[in-house]
């Protein structure tokens, strides 16, 4: 398990520490390279990946763009940073769109 995350460093290291997994951090999510750097550290194919993630236009995109399965998942918090919550109904328009 890893933790791939566009946070700080700081916070970042904070979570991986105490759940004793790697992190990377600033990871401008959906670029491919932070989820590539991933599966070479643990030697995986994007294909044996599951990236879960609780933004469309973030985890679940890049997740998608490397070929890795990816799992939608709700939010555990309700505080988020502004251009987050712009996001969320920009995420929300798109999915209803789908049904």
């Amino acid at each position: 398990m890893a933790i791939v995350s566009n946070n700080t460093y700081s916070r970042v290291d904070d979570v991986s520490s105490k759940l004793g997994v790697i992190a990377l951090s600033a990871a401008f999510k959906p670029r491919r390279s932070p989820f590539r750097l991933i599966a070479s550290h643990f030697s995986l194919l994007p294909a044996e990946i599951a990236v879960v993630g609780d933004q469309l236009f973030t985890d679940i995109l890049g997740g998608n763009r490397c070929g890795m399965y990816t799992i939608l998942v709700k939010p555990m918090s309700k505080q988020e940073i502004i251009s987050t919550k712009v996001m969320r109904v920009a995420e929300k328009i798109f999915l209803r769109n789908l049904i």
